[in-house]
């Protein structure tokens, strides 16, 4: 009979045992919670510090964490003081599942205390690289503007400064009726792009219509039009990144570039209106 309970005894250990083998007691994380993600710059030399910044690219003491849509809490299954670097994530051509860290923006760098079972807060303000080329900025503030109506346009924007329709001050502002049909604008001169490094235009837009984004390569023979996508119509202002640089390779001998905006009035939706600021194109 003893030797029997011995045995009993020896079987529950050994399954209980076993059990926590196969189920081991889980981690506790700490959290790092991400409301958001702020930008600062040189409103001189980069412009507008308006931004569309979606998402954080996280990584603790040099090792990658992931992508998370913000606001976010993010586990971390560790403790003690540790470095943190978070990347600027964007949306790429307004396109929900095309997210990429912004390549202009640089890294957000502290370090943390975590604790498990805790979430800690931070607060990442990122900037432009140093080494960020602006080949255009136009922010409407004058006195001239680097921005003229194309051949292609049956007229001419408006600069306008109201509490209606500009976003930050001065805003490029177009309308289009029955005696108007196509707007479409560039810079006045060429601008000098690279092949094989990123390239993208930032633009902060408002329009009752949708309307595209586009490139003229100019080549020693003639100008090529590029189409790059189509923007829809949006009621409130917002920001996009356009990649450019897909465009570009097309035509790696061309002498210059220059990124376009074009809107045609279309007749089922009557009057187009189109308001845009803070034209960037950034790359290295």
């Amino acid at each position: 009979m003893r030797a029997k309970i011995l045995l009993l005894i020896f079987i529950s250990s050994f399954f209980l045992s076993s059990c926590e083998i196969i189920n081991p007691e889980e981690e506790v994380p700490s959290y790092i919670r991400v409301e958001s993600i702020s930008l600062v710059a040189d409103s001189t030399t980069q412009g507008s510090a308006s931004h569309r910044i979606t998402d954080t690219w996280l990584y603790v003491d040099n090792q990658p964490l992931g992508v998370y849509e913000m606001p976010v809490s993010i586990p971390v299954l560790a403790e003690g003081t540790h470095a943190i670097s978070v990347r600027a994530g964007i949306i790429v051509n307004g396109i929900a599942s095309s997210r990429v860290y912004y390549p202009f923006y640089a890294f957000y760098n502290d370090t943390v205390n975590l604790t498990r079972g805790s979430i800690i807060t931070i607060s990442p303000v990122v900037n432009y690289f140093s080494g960020t080329v602006f080949s255009l900025q136009e922010s409407f503030n004058g006195p001239g503007y680097d921005i003229i109506a194309t051949a292609a346009s049956d007229t001419n924007y408006y600069v306008i400064n109201d509490s209606i329709n500009s976003f930050e001050g001065p805003a490029g502002a177009v309308y289009l009726d029955a005696n108007h049909l196509v707007f479409e604008c560039e810079p006045d001169d060429s601008l000098q792009l690279p092949i094989n490094n990123p390239v993208y235009m930032e633009l902060n837009y408002k329009s009752n219509t949708d309307f595209s984004i586009g490139m003229h390569a100019v080549t020693s023979q003639q100008t090529y039009n590029i189409f790059v996508l189509n923007i829809r119509a949006t009621t409130v202002w917002k920001k996009i990144y356009i990649n450019l640089s897909e465009g570009i390779t097309f035509y790696p001998n061309a002498l210059g570039f220059k990124p376009y905006i074009h809107l045609e009035r279309n007749s089922a939706i009557g009057d187009a209106q189109l308001f845009f600021d803070n034209i960037k194109v950034v790359h290295f």
